[in-house]
Order: C-alpha cells, then structure tokens, then sequence
C-alpha cells in the first residue's frame, strides 16, 4: 500500500489528502508468498523520495 500511495501523491495530490486509515494487510492472504513479496516490495522502494513515505491519514 506504501507504493499506491506514492504513486497516488504522484499523480494526485490533491486526492492522496483524503486518504483514510484501511487495512492494509488480511491474515491468510498470499500467506505462502509472503515473506518473498515483501523483499521484493521493499527492494523497489528505494526509488521512493523520504516525503512520499509519508502516510496520509
């Protein structure tokens, strides 16, 4: 979700302000998978600014 809204801020900045608080993970989903997505996930945030890792709430 770190990434959607990075790329939300992106394109709509105006949208990404009314962001409010969601799951953002549901237990059981991609269980398997999921250590390996999140290294995956976490190698291509580098490329993300320190102001767009910011949560809007």
């Amino acid at each position: 979700m770190l990434k959607a809204r990075a790329y939300l801020r992106r394109q709509r900045p105006d949208l990404a302000e009314r962001l409010v608080p969601a799951q953002d993970y549901r237990p059981g989903e991609w269980a398997v998978l999921k250590p390996l997505l999140a290294l995956y996930g976490l190698w291509t945030l580098r490329g993300i600014k320190a102001e767009e890792r910011k949560r809007s709430l």
